[in-house]
């Protein structure tokens, strides 16, 4: 029972500010990406002109047609071929963000992990060497989020997207 007398008072205390913490942060981080995100839905909405024309453009010269002589048939398979086009861009952001939140999200549950096993270090005195192990562990889970995955993310599918334009 001596061990027992070297554990501060305050140590679950703190285990569960720190616990707060985390979870502060993690909701912090998603409204980050969900920001990112937003920002790179409003890109594509200013560019919806230029996608729109960009499309028209490929559809006229594939067929070698005047854009003033367009019927309205062709009008509808450009606004289609637009809209599919913008709708693949918002799943693509949305997969992303998704991506992102869920690689967040587990690293806030390794940093919980992590606290909680050295809680129960500290309440039980284990074994060093096995709360070290079982922490490196949890440490080699928490991977990096890139939110530079979202970022400029329209911007660079647009320049390439109407290569496969019908």
């Amino acid at each position: 029972m001596a061990g027992c007398a070297s554990v501060p008072p305050g140590a679950a205390t703190l285990a569960e500010q720190l616990g707060t913490g985390i979870q502060r942060n993690q909701s912090e981080t998603e409204k980050i990406i969900h920001s990112l995100a937003d920002v790179e839905r409003a890109v594509l909405n200013e560019k919806w002109d230029s996608l729109y024309a960009d499309v028209e453009l490929r559809y006229v010269s594939k067929r070698k047609l005047a854009s003033n002589a367009l019927k309205q048939e062709d009008r509808r398979k450009i606004a289609a071929n637009a809209a599919a086009v913008r709708e693949n861009l918002l799943k693509d952001i949305a997969n992303v963000e998704g991506a992102l939140i869920a690689s967040s999200q587990k690293n806030s549950k390794q940093l919980v992990d992590m606290t909680t096993e050295i809680q129960r270090y500290l309440l039980s005195l284990q074994n060093l060497d096995e709360s070290k192990t079982k922490l490196n562990a949890l440490v080699q889970g928490v991977t990096g989020v890139d939110v530079q995955q979202l970022s400029g993310m329209v911007t660079k599918k647009l320049s390439g997207v109407s290569d496969g334009l019908q």
